[in-house]
């Protein structure tokens, strides 16, 4: 099983300089030569032809785990979940400064919060931290969620945060002990569903109020389509599954697809009722991330654990590699 502290990202974003899309890449323990400059074993990489040459930016050799971009338009202000912290940039990954302490480590994503984009939020091994000033400052947010109040030592660990697009209030956050739930700003926290579940990934569905994905690390997937009220489960075969990534068909919400420890791509066409495997030239089937392009939908791309990144131009049947022959690579998303 994979251990916790090695965490990879891919990217795609539209460029704010030209019509095409950017593809970046923060890979780790990549050995093999990178076209354009030295031989970075693990840091930022960058493709302008959808993967098909890659060249190194920023930090040389950081452990990252995620980035976000500030959404407003033609923005330059990115924060990268880093080993040592929070990372900061205002030119547009050109360079960073470190906007953390020794206190705020092993952060595996930070949110910006939609309605506020100077307000962030951190997810670390230790809970939830917060900032109000675009990272300059931040405070621990951990009420409710710390161990003397939940009645368990794992709470505090927060894989993924994510904000109700129609209340930036009312926050979820993944744990090892199920999903909870803030409907203040983060300040405090109750158990909001899966209680005693390991949650490694959370979706919703735009399209589709009410509906929320997950990702368990030993009981396969998770829907819910009344708000997390109730659970159903999927088909037999598929609710002992470690998966770690579920994403969604943004022209389609009734296709779904997900992926995990020795998974392959599993692909839904009815709402997570019913599942199949894509593996045909996948070289590697433990799926980490999978990103489906908002601008052709049959265009997809997956992270594998250590594969490196793969891409299906329909809709997820067949595979072909696309650079980093051996990395581990953690995540991928579209902007």
């Amino acid at each position: 099983m994979l251990k916790r502290t090695i965490f990879f990202l891919i990217v795609l974003f539209q460029s704010s300089f030209s019509g095409q899309r950017e593809l970046f890449a923060i890979i780790h323990l990549y050995q093999s030569t990178v076209v354009g400059g030295p031989n970075h074993s693990s840091g930022i990489f960058f493709s302008t032809d959808r993967g098909n040459s890659w060249n190194h930016m920023g930090w040389s050799n950081i452990i990252a785990y995620s980035l976000s971009i500030n959404p407003e338009p033609d923005s330059k202000v990115y924060y990268l979940a880093a080993g040592n912290g929070v990372l900061k940039s205002i030119d547009g990954g050109k360079s960073w400064r470190l906007v953390t302490d020794w206190h705020q480590t092993e952060v595996s994503s930070v949110v910006i919060d939609p309605v506020d984009n100077n307000t962030l939020y951190a997810a670390t091994p230790y809970g939830v931290f917060k900032s109000t000033d675009a990272g300059t400052h931040w405070t621990k947010k951990n009420k409710g969620l710390s161990p003397e109040e939940t009645g368990t030592t794992s709470s505090t660990f927060i894989g993924k945060i994510m904000i109700d697009p129609s209340n930036h209030k009312k926050i979820l956050v993944a744990t090892e002990n199920g999903i909870y739930r803030s409907t203040n700003g983060g300040e405090s926290w109750h158990i909001f569903a899966l209680k005693g579940e390991g949650v490694r990934a959370l979706e919703r569905i735009p399209q589709k109020s009410g509906v929320l994905l997950v990702g368990t690390e030993h009981h396969g997937i998770f829907i819910s389509l009344d708000g997390g009220k109730s659970w159903r489960h999927p088909d037999s075969g598929y609710d002992s599954l470690t998966i770690y990534a579920i994403t969604t068909n943004p022209e389609n919400p009734n296709t779904i697809y997900a992926g995990g420890y020795e998974t392959g791509v599993l692909k839904s066409t009815d709402m997570g009722k019913s599942w199949n495997e894509f593996s045909s030239g996948l070289n590697v089937k433990t799926v980490h991330s999978i990103a489906v392009d908002p601008d052709d939908t049959s265009n997809v791309f997956v992270a594998t654990i250590p594969g490196g990144v793969y891409q299906s131009t329909d809709g997820g049947e067949t595979w072909r590699f696309k650079g980093f022959d051996g990395a581990q690579v953690w995540s991928l998303m579209f902007k």
